[in-house]
């Protein structure tokens, strides 16, 4: 049934869940797209991921951004991202970005100006804003993901 036909979210993929909204839609779509166009995608993706499980976020978790996997994002690394503190596969980039993401999940009022001062040695000022800014859009997709019970992307 189409979306805009729907009575109830369950089994409902994101696509069309937002659909109900078109403006909407667009708007978000349209950030992702500025985000993933202005990011390292790879230590995106695996902040995205990263986000994703630790919230429980099951939709979200098998999704790859076709932007991280050409620039060289497999899935040894993604399988391998609980043990990102010590596992040599991960950059000293890919943990500081991945130490910030936790924080944020975790506790965002925890995020602290040394945590800051690190993402930007990694990424700079505008790696910064990138990072942080995905982070926020993907809390509210997670969220909305859980909370309607979608399914798949």
């Amino acid at each position: 049934m189409p979306a805009a036909q729907r009575d109830s979210f369950q089994e409902a993929t994101r696509r069309e869940v937002l659909a109900l909204r078109p403006e909407l839609a667009a708007e978000h779509f349209r950030l992702l797209d500025a985000i993933w166009d202005q990011g390292d995608p790879v230590v995106l993706e695996l902040c995205r991921v990263r986000m994703a499980t630790l919230m429980g976020a099951a939709a979200a978790q098998p999704e790859r951004s076709p932007a991280a996997v050409a620039a060289g994002l497999t899935d040894d690394l993604v399988e391998r991202l609980p043990g990102w503190p010590t596992d040599p596969a991960f950059t000293d980039t890919h943990r500081t970005a991945l130490a910030f993401t936790e924080q944020f999940v975790i506790d965002h009022h925890g995020i602290t100006d040394d945590h800051v001062q690190a993402l930007e040695a990694a990424l700079g000022a505008e790696g910064v804003v990138v990072l942080t800014t995905a982070l926020g859009v993907w809390d509210n997709q997670h969220r909305l993901d859980i909370a309607l019970g979608v399914t798949a992307p």
